[in-house]
Order: structure tokens, then sequence, then C-alpha cells
């Protein structure tokens, strides 16, 4: 089946559900972003990562920060996939289990329909929803998991935190974020 109506199926479902909008709240539903056949997918639990459809950030937040250094490794939305665990205006911590549960469903629905061969986990949360178990991501960001299928899958630290960690020295969190994205760039060659 084609991806492209497999995604209108999964946008319609998330639409037309009540949990989706989280109460009457009528959110928008942000799937995420960047090219649907991509070998890499990041995967956030941030509402500033991006904020539409084609990949645009506010100045100054976590998403800008994430795509200059995206840029710097020479990896385009082009390259990529973006999206976050919850898809709309709510934080993970606010949410009942149920809409917990169903935005990890819709999560795993994307992975299959995109079915990249590496995930990028941004931040704890998201590397935790996804390895099920609970995580120390100064401990293992950049390690390489084999996941589902034989995805790898790759923990970093979230860009809201990194955005505050103005340190850029040796073994500093900003210059280990480096290091692994020039690690995770390096893989996508290889795919």
């Amino acid at each position: 089946m084609d991806k492209n109506l497999l995604w209108e199926e999964l946008a319609f479902e998330i639409s037309s559900t009540k949990i989706a909008n989280l109460g009457n709240r009528n959110e928008k539903v942000l799937l995420g972003a960047g090219n649907k056949q991509a070998k890499v997918m990041f995967i956030g639990n941030d509402l500033n990562l991006f904020e539409d459809e084609t990949g645009n950030t506010l100045p100054g937040t976590s998403g800008s920060f994430f795509f200059q250094v995206c840029d710097l490794v020479d990896i385009t939305l082009d390259d990529m996939y973006i999206t976050n665990i919850i898809k709309c205006n709510a934080k993970f911590e606010e949410l009942t289990k149920q809409e917990i549960n169903f935005y990890k469903d819709i999560l795993h629905m994307q992975i299959a329909i995109i079915n990249p061969k590496i995930i990028v986990t941004l931040g704890k949360t998201a590397t935790e929803v996804l390895l099920e178990q609970e995580v120390d991501i100064r401990k293992i960001h950049g390690d390489v998991y084999e996941w589902n299928g034989g995805i790898l899958l790759i923990p970093l630290f979230d860009p809201s935190y990194l955005l505050r960690e103005t340190d850029k020295q040796m073994n500093s969190p900003r210059w280990l974020n480096w290091q692994d994205m020039k690690m995770i760039k390096e893989k996508m060659e290889l795919l």
C-alpha cells in the first residue's frame, strides 16, 4: 500500500479520535515534518522542535538549535523525518495513561509506515518510551541499540536541555552531542 495513503489514514484516525483532542481542547494535530521515505527518524518530546509540517521553527527555540546542529553535520530535513511522541500542544506529564498509550500507538504506526533504518530519540522521555525502561540519558547518549526489526536506536540529549547548556568544552553535553551527531551522519552514509 502507498505510504502517503497510509499516512492520510493515520491522520484521519487521529483527528477523528476524541483522545487526540485531549478532551475539548481541539488542538491541531501535528504528525511531524520531513521526508516520509527517510532512513532516519528523529523522535522528541518537545513542542518547540517544529512548528508545522514544513519543519519551520521559531528563532531561539530548541527546534532552531536542533536544526542548526543538523546543518553543521549536513543532515537536512530531506534526510530525515522528525516527530514528537505527543502530536498536539500538551506536555507528556499532563496526560492520562490512556492518552499516553494512544500516542505511543500512533508513534509505532508512524515508525511502521516510515520504516526507518535508524531512530534517534531526543531526550530521556522519548528514549524511555521506545526502550520501555527508565534511562539516564547522560550515561546512554550515543549508544546504539538494536530495536524492533533490527532498527538502530540511538539516544541523544534533548535539544531543549542543550539549549540551556552553554558549555562547549570537551566532554560537556553540547560537545558530546556534537560527537553523537557526527556518528549518526556516518551511519547514515553507510545506508
